[in-house]
Order: structure tokens, then C-alpha cells, then sequence
């Protein structure tokens, strides 16, 4: 008898368990996400081909009037899902903008993408003396950086960004130039700090995360106390 109670109690517990598991399913959800667009630019410049991306804003319609702000985002295909998915996921909290990725194209590879980081990033008459310095020297032979193009393309990758994409990008897109934003994170930080305090750019608003500030060897702070002096 107590045998045949026990048979009964479990086959209640696995007809009970067969229910649920047939009553569950996967239900669709929205995705949070917006469209984005993908190109490429031979930069005459730079003499190198970057890859950009842009996120559309909320709201945004081809042919509309409703101009929008812009947040240029440094390390291209690197990065650039993660800040888009942040304004994403930001929607309704900050005003609507469009994200505009540029850098190495993931085509490149990871030794490119090094390569021009290392270049683009770092500000020019930087002695490399410093420890810091001096290992990125090292990185720079063992990659086989192409001569000269080690550190120092800050002012030129800077140009760039203003003279050629933000006009490509303000052409194409309703994009308010009055309301431009930059962002960089690491050697893109340490970019973006910089730039900060360059004279004639056009951005309004800075967005820097853990910035590499041993770049330079203390040039970031020596503009930023010049800049205190002189404001």
C-alpha cells in the first residue's frame, strides 16, 4: 500500500511539472534599439580610409526640419554599440541626438586598430622620454609602425573630425552644429581631454571616460592649467 502511494504521489508531481512546462513560453518583447548606418571615408588628410557609424535619434524622419545634437564617439566599431545602446537605453531622460562613430574600420584588424589609436590619440611634441614614453617607443617597433607615425597625430586626427566629418555628416543628416558633443574612453579619453582645450572646436559639450592621462607625459594637465589662467 505505502509502495503504491508513493508511485501515485510521483506521477502527480511529474503530470504537475509537464503542465507548467507546457504553459510556459517565450512571449515578443520591444527591442530598445533605432536604426543605424554604416559608411566609410577616404580621409584626404589623413591618407586612410576610416569606418563610420550613425545611430538615428528618436523621433528622427528623412526629410524632416527638426534639427538634432550630435555626439562624435571616438574608436569607431570599437565602441560604438555601447554608447549607442546608452542613449538608447537613455531615450526619454536625455534630448534625442544622433551618435556618430568614427575610427578604424574592424576590417582592419586588431594590429591596424592599435597601430592608429596609438597615432591619432596622442598629442604631438611628446619627447617620449618619459617611462611611459618610452613603451610606447617599444610598441611602436615591435607593431613596425610606418616611420613617423608613431605618436603625435592628435592635431591632424582632430582636423579630420571637424573638416571632413562633421561637413559630410551635417550634409547628409539635420544635425545641429551648435549642439556637438565629443566622447573618448581610455587613449580616446586621453584624446578627447585634449581636444578639450584646443583652440576654434566646435564642441559644446565633453563626455571622457577613464582617460589614458599618462599620454603626453602631463599634457593634459598643462593645458588645463594654462586654460585656468587664461579664463
Amino acid at each position: 500500500m505505502k509502495a503504491t502511494r508513493t508511485v501515485f504521489v510521483v506521477l502527480t508531481l511529474v503530470a504537475s511539472s509537464s503542465r507548467v512546462a507546457s504553459a510556459q513560453q517565450l512571449e515578443p518583447r520591444p527591442v530598445p534599439t533605432r536604426p543605424v548606418e554604416s559608411f566609410t571615408f577616404q580621409s584626404p588628410s589623413m591618407g586612410v580610409r576610416y569606418g563610420v557609424n550613425v545611430g538615428l535619434p528618436s523621433g528622427y524622419k528623412p526629410g524632416g526640419t527638426t534639427k538634432y545634437g550630435a555626439l562624435i564617439t571616438t574608436d569607431g566599431d570599437a565602441f560604438f554599440s555601447d554608447v549607442h545602446e546608452g542613449a538608447v537605453h537613455l531615450d526619454g531622460i536625455i534630448e534625442p541626438l544622433f551618435i556618430v562613430s568614427i575610427g578604424v574600420p574592424r576590417s582592419d584588424g586588431e594590429q591596424e586598430h592599435t597601430r592608429r589609436r596609438v597615432y591619432e590619440f596622442s598629442p604631438p611634441d611628446w619627447d617620449m622620454k618619459d617611462p611611459f614614453g618610452q613603451a610606447v617607443t617599444g610598441l611602436c617597433k615591435e607593431l613596425k609602425f610606418a616611420e613617423g607615425k608613431c605618436t603625435g597625430g592628435a592635431s591632424r586626427f582632430l582636423n579630420a573630425i571637424v573638416s571632413e566629418l562633421i561637413p559630410m555628416i551635417a550634409a547628409k543628416y539635420p544635425i545641429d552644429r551648435e549642439n556637438l558633443g565629443l566622447f573618448g574612453i581610455s587613449a580616446g579619453g586621453f584624446f578627447t581631454t585634449w581636444a578639450m582645450f584646443q583652440p576654434n572646436v566646435p564642441f559644446k559639450k565633453y563626455l571622457i571616460s577613464s582617460p589614458a592621462m599618462a599620454y603626453g607625459d602631463g599634457e593634459a594637465f598643462r593645458l588645463e592649467e594654462k586654460f585656468a589662467k587664461e579664463h
